[in-house]
């Protein structure tokens, strides 16, 4: 069964690109918490117990709220081009949640919270809900890529410290919560002394260091990521030699050198081998014939040494055949001279007899 398609989007891993989004996220990031340090540092307000949506009405450092906003919202979609680009695998689902958190900062940004009779409590309540999207799905851009730093080998401690910030995180945020619950039902008996105990204020500027810390250590394994795909090795491809392949005679053997060389061993071998069954088979001599007057010698290959590979004290087949034809021819001969000598014989006595006969004639 095939697994369904992945909807994460990847791209190639590019070093200078992930270091301009680096950069743009850092000073969106880093503007922001900036704006509100001073913000803090110059305002009336509490620090610890005042919720941050109360510095719109502060009377020194107006509008320095919404620019810290405002600059963290790009700084947000700027972290996600960084991860994007260091060629880390970026889901539907993170993507939706960083949008979701940068439209929550804006909208935050836009729409005040309700401190006075001046604002309209329409505007309170989108400021509330936008707050609440931005503070929940941030945490939740962590943990989306969480399992992408684990499987990335050179990410290993930044996974490991983006684990412990988000148990951090979840914890500041379950603490958030209980806080901002018991604020609002303050008037109800048991809830006043929670939120005595744990102001909305600190509870939320706990859950922005620990957000900040979130985005911050993204940006550092988006870095590292790049830059490790920069550096590994490429696996080059192992190509498999062609087979040999029998080539029509007279033609060049073609193919690797191992396999010419195989092939020239195996046409040497041939040649041997033949060379042997040719020294081993016996030859076969024709048989001489001899007439009645002409002598033929025996033939020379005939009387000659054994051939190579036969064993020593016999004597080769054509040897044999050889001698018999000699000895038939030698035996030939000699009847013939014979046969001549008596022939000859008989007509010297032919001649005698006639030259007795004519000498009585003439006696007488």
């Amino acid at each position: 069964m095939s697994s369904p398609p992945s909807h994460a989007k990847v791209h190639t891993a590019d070093v200078a690109r992930t270091r301009a989004w680096t950069i743009a996220a850092a000073a969106g990031l880093g503007w922001a918490v900036f704006t509100l340090v001073i913000l803090h540092s110059v305002s009336s307000f509490d620090p610890l117990t005042d919720p941050l949506s109360r510095y719109a009405f502060t009377d020194r450092g107006a509008g320095m709220l919404e620019a810290s906003l405002l600059s963290a919202a790009v700084g947000v979609v700027a972290v996600r081009g960084a991860v994007l680009s260091a060629g880390l695998p970026v889901s539907r689902t993170t993507s939706t949640l960083v949008y979701a958190t940068s439209t929550g900062l804006v909208t935050a940004a836009l729409f005040p919270a309700t401190f006075s009779s001046e604002i309209d409590p329409v505007s309170g309540r989108i400021h509330q809900y936008a707050s609440v999207v931005a503070f929940a799905s941030l945490p939740a851009i962590a943990l989306s890529l969480l399992d992408v730093m684990r499987a990335t080998p050179v990410l290993a401690r930044v996974a490991s410290a983006l684990t412990l910030l988000l148990r951090v995180a979840l914890v500041s945020l379950a603490l958030f919560g209980v806080s901002y619950v018991a604020d609002a039902l303050s008037g109800v008996p048991g809830f006043a002394a929670v939120a005595d105990t744990v102001s909305v204020g600190f509870t939320q500027r706990i859950v922005f260091m620990v957000d900040f810390g979130l985005l911050a250590v993204l940006l550092v394994g988006a870095m590292q990521g790049a830059r490790g795909s920069a550096t590994a090795p490429t696996s080059m491809p192992v190509s498999t030699p062609a087979p040999a392949t029998a080539s029509p005679a007279g033609s060049p053997i073609a193919g690797p050198p191992a396999a010419a060389s195989s092939a020239a061993g195996l046409t040497v071998g041939h040649v041997s081998a033949s060379s042997a069954a040719a020294q081993h088979s016996p030859t076969v001599a024709s048989p001489t014939v001899a007439s009645s007057t002409v002598v033929s010698p025996a033939a020379p290959a005939a009387t000659g040494p054994s051939p190579a590979g036969c064993p020593a004290g016999e004597s080769s087949p054509a040897g044999d055949f050889g001698s018999a034809s000699g000895e038939s021819s030698h035996s030939v001969t000699r009847e013939t001279v014979d046969d001549d000598a008596s022939r000859y014989a008989q007509r010297g006595f032919g001649n005698t007899d006639r030259q007795r006969s004519d000498r009585t004639n003439v006696v007488t």
